[in-house]
């Protein structure tokens, strides 16, 4: 009954209202898992606090997103570009394997004034976070990047537009804004069911895997990849160092 009587009062309430109580929402939840974070850097720990958090738990596969971080950590990371941000739970994740005083942009075309606020509030103390509601393939994005980060950037995140040429120019356009010896990772690398057999399920990894392997075949000696199965459904993480 609680549960019909709780669908019933969204259905019903005006659209202005609901943003502003699903804002709410996320401000308690977001400041629980600040606080239940804490200082924690180690990257197991993070995601097995993050994990219940389902309001800002990223789609990625734990074990993953686990040894993502442990390749990130030994660069100390001072500045961070994260394309794609979705619910924040990377941005969270990045922010707490950053080193302290780092900026982090995080851009996402679906950022609203609540999630970025949610988003700011669950990232390390001390991080300078640009949570930014943007096209990342704008060239004035570009230009706002390098005036947040003007110092060139340790890692880039890309889990944007998943089309082969939305991720080609993702990688065009803010690889060369990396320093030499940072880092590049990619989602979404292992071809899903609907491109190996046709069939469909919740995962669509668009072009990724075909513009991944196009990356491989340029750089093999500067490439890894991070998958828990060969197998599985999408998903993965394609490194590339400078």
């Amino acid at each position: 009954m609680r549960d019909q009587l709780r669908h019933l009062f969204y259905n019903v309430m005006p659209e202005w209202l609901l943003r502003r109580h699903v804002a709410r929402r996320l401000r308690r939840r977001a400041a629980r898992l600040a606080a239940e974070a804490g200082l924690l850097s180690e990257p197991a720990a993070l995601v097995e606090v993050l994990w219940p958090y389902f309001e800002f738990r990223p789609i990625q596969i734990r074990s993953e997103i686990i040894r993502l971080l442990d390749q990130i950590r030994p660069l100390r990371p001072r500045a961070i570009l994260e394309i794609g941000a979705a619910s924040g739970g990377t941005t969270f994740l990045f922010s707490r394997t950053a080193e302290p005083g780092a900026a982090i942009v995080s851009i996402d075309i679906g950022f609203d004034p609540g999630r970025s606020a949610a988003v700011r509030a669950i990232s390390r103390p001390g991080i300078a976070l640009y949570p930014l509601c943007r096209d990342s393939h704008q060239r004035s994005t570009v230009d706002e990047v390098r005036s947040i980060c003007p110092a060139p950037l340790d890692f880039l995140f890309v889990d944007g537009d998943h089309t082969y040429d939305g991720v080609r120019r993702d990688y065009e356009m803010y690889s060369a804004l990396v320093r030499s010896g940072g880092l590049i990772a990619f989602h979404d690398i292992v071809p899903d069911r609907r491109m190996r057999t046709g069939e469909v399920t919740h995962a669509d990894v668009g072009g990724v895997p075909i513009f991944w392997a196009d990356l491989k075949a340029r750089f093999p000696d500067r490439t890894e990849e991070i998958v828990e199965h060969p197998g599985q459904d999408g998903y993965g993480i394609g490194l590339l160092r400078r």
